[in-house]
């Protein structure tokens, strides 16, 4: 089963890995990445909400959350600094103690082709 999970976060990997590094913010990479999780049948949330530091830092924060809790975030470093202690791509949030993910509101992104399309930067 463990085996089966990690081979489903790499594929979820692999699928995200030439949007990973895209000049968008949290709320813009979420789109891609719910569309491209959509687009692959994978089930999954969007979440609203704030994500803070040890350091007192908080930021209003959108990131993706897979049915095993774990997390798919690759913007906490954009706004919380890139350090080993704050995460970066699909993760279990229990692994990262200095940070915590407050989800305020779980929604659902409607990202059509075009606006996926604009998003990447193919328009």
């Amino acid at each position: 089963m463990k085996f089966t999970k990690l081979l489903v976060e790499n594929k979820i990997e692999k699928m995200l890995s030439k949007y990973i590094n895209l000049p968008l913010e949290c709320d813009g990479l979420a789109r891609v990445i719910t569309y491209v999780l959509e687009k692959n049948n994978i089930k999954h949330k969007v979440c609203v909400g704030n994500l803070s530091d040890n350091n007192g830092n908080e930021i209003v924060h959108y990131w993706i959350e897979l049915p095993n809790k774990k997390i798919i975030d690759y913007r906490a470093q954009m706004w919380l600094g890139k350090k080993n202690n704050i995460p970066n791509g699909i993760f279990n949030p229990k692994d990262y103690k200095d940070v915590k993910y407050d989800c305020r509101k779980k929604i659902k992104l409607n990202v059509n082709d075009m606006i996926f399309k604009i998003l990447i930067g193919e328009i």
